[in-house]
């Protein structure tokens, strides 16, 4: 049950993880952590929002209004939602997450 409840849940984009407890009397304890776009993929005619960890959040045909982080350079083979983007240059894509990493961890870029 608690299996079936974990995958429904994550389903939503939102949702980066849950853990299901249970407790007395008969309770049900959800810790759920949330994530939230962060960058855009340039894909198809159009863009993939990603969290931070690179979890498709949704696709949009313009980007004229997201206050998100536009990343160039990187082709992208697929954007299933709720998937981890699927980029056709995994090195260049690692250097680049890895300079956002150290980026936010200096407090110059918004997570």
């Amino acid at each position: 049950m608690k299996k079936k409840i974990e995958k429904a849940l994550l389903q939503y984009p939102e949702i980066e993880s849950v853990t299901i407890r249970r407790g007395l009397p008969p309770k049900i304890k959800l810790d759920i952590k949330e994530t939230r776009a962060a960058l855009l993929f340039p894909y198809m005619r159009g863009y993939a929002a990603t969290d931070i960890n690179g979890k498709v959040m949704a696709h949009f045909e313009i980007a004229d209004g997201l206050q998100l982080l536009t990343i160039t350079g990187v082709k992208t083979n697929s954007a299933e939602i709720c998937k981890k983007i699927d980029v056709q240059d995994e090195d260049t894509y690692n250097t680049i997450m890895d300079v956002l990493s150290i980026l936010q961890e200096k407090d110059l870029v918004k997570e």
